[in-house]
């Protein structure tokens, strides 16, 4: 079950999975929580792997009544305005009422599509289709049922759903998945006694690595989002362009929401202002990408918290000589042996990433160090030996 399909990196690791456990001719149904059917493209999924989406099913008021929603509507506003009024947080039972009467029409959906299927196995991956998940563990305790932390745990102390379920729900589950050992720490013993860290697999049909000069082009790509930080990475490529003017670099993705829009607006100011149009450039994602950027200098990543990045696996992958923030969840030092097939760097630091960048400009030995043993990843990371891990998962 996921949220929607709209291009991240737990959308392409659950496609992955429902695609393999259809090859090996288990019945597949991948559940949409919010988006139509029509609003997804450009996913190859196997023909047997069933695309539902919650939004567009018949959903019989079992879990929630109508009456029961209205009231747990009125109750939820209720106990907010009380909390702002008296500014403390509002009482779970508050958060409670709001989510369920929010999320009625999808639980009643998911409801009726679950009494049928009390026996499955259900996977979850990211917030609001965990949350849906829990609950109907809770009302059909036999539903064997794995969820997936696809993020930086920390961010749901900011979240009061999120909390709430923490603390209520997720002892429900059957295994959790992390993709850091980072992330899992967040959790309690209870939690992580019952849990297993599965890295993401590398996207399969990569170029071979590229060996010889390489040209002086620094890279990211990645979803524009306040997230990646990307004013950042300008920070550090103006103060490195100074003492390397014949450097350039490439942002390479789609600003596909206003968060996104307003990302590109600052990176194009900062463009102007540090007076690098000529050397800077914002590109649309190419489905071509990795063969046009394989002989780059360095992939260098600035997120102030990631999951698990698919940019900076692929990146390694392919030989890139790479830089990443050592950002929260952990997932960049899971992969990166700092100086052995990356570097990391300290999150919100121009300074330290620049230098990153001159020390692998100014070393062709370190970067091919880099490069070359960042390939190993390829088959340490394969899909066939990350959907062998999630197999002892689903079959434990």
């Amino acid at each position: 079950m996921l949220h929607q399909m709209s291009g991240g990196g737990a959308e392409r690791v659950m496609i992955l999975l429902a695609n393999w456990l259809a090859e090996k001719k288990n019945p597949v149904t991948l559940v949409l929580t919010s988006q139509r059917i029509c609003d997804t493209k450009g996913y190859d999924l196997h023909p047997s792997v069933r695309l539902l989406s919650l939004k567009e099913m018949y959903a019989t008021p079992t879990y929630i009544s109508d009456s029961l929603r209205k009231n747990y509507e009125v109750s939820g506003k209720i106990g907010y305005k009380s909390a702002r009024f008296l500014k403390r947080k509002p009482s779970d039972g508050a958060v409670y009422k709001r989510y369920i009467a929010k999320c009625a029409d999808e639980l009643n959906a998911l409801d009726t599509f679950m009494s049928e299927r009390q026996n499955a196995l259900m996977v979850a991956f990211l917030d609001h289709p965990i949350h849906l998940s829990l609950l109907m563990k809770e009302k059909y305790p036999d539903i064997r049922l794995v969820i997936s932390e696809r993020n930086d745990s920390k961010l749901h102390d900011s979240s009061l759903s999120s909390s709430l379920f923490i603390k209520r729900y997720y002892h429900l589950a059957d295994e959790m998945v992390f993709q850091s050992n980072g992330a899992k720490e967040y959790y309690s013993g209870e939690i992580q006694s019952k849990s297993v860290v599965i890295p993401n697999p590398i996207t399969q049909n990569l170029p071979t690595p590229f060996t010889g000069v390489r040209k002086k082009k620094i890279v990211n790509f990645c979803r524009i989002s306040h997230q990646k930080n990307l004013p950042l990475l300008m920070d550090a490529f103006a103060a490195f362009h100074q003492t390397h003017p014949d450097y350039t670099m490439e942002i390479i993705g789609d600003a596909g929401n206003e968060e996104g829009q307003d990302v590109l607006k600052r990176i194009n100011e900062m463009t102007v202002s540090y007076q690098l149009a000529d050397c800077v450039a914002i590109k649309s994602f190419d489905p071509k990408l990795h063969a046009k950027i394989i002989d780059y200098a360095m992939f260098v990543s600035s997120s102030d918290y990631e999951g698990m990045s698919n940019s900076m696996l692929e990146a390694m992958a392919i030989g890139l000589p790479t830089i990443c923030t050592d950002c929260p969840a952990g997932g960049a030092r899971e992969i990166i042996q700092d100086h052995e097939n990356g570097l990391l760097v300290p999150i919100q630091d121009p300074d330290a990433l620049c230098k990153a960048i001159s020390e692998v400009a100014d070393d062709p030995r370190l970067a091919e160090k880099l490069s070359a043993n960042g390939a190993k990843l390829r088959e340490r990371l394969s899909v066939a030996q990350i959907m062998n891990e999630w197999w002892k998962v689903i079959n434990a």
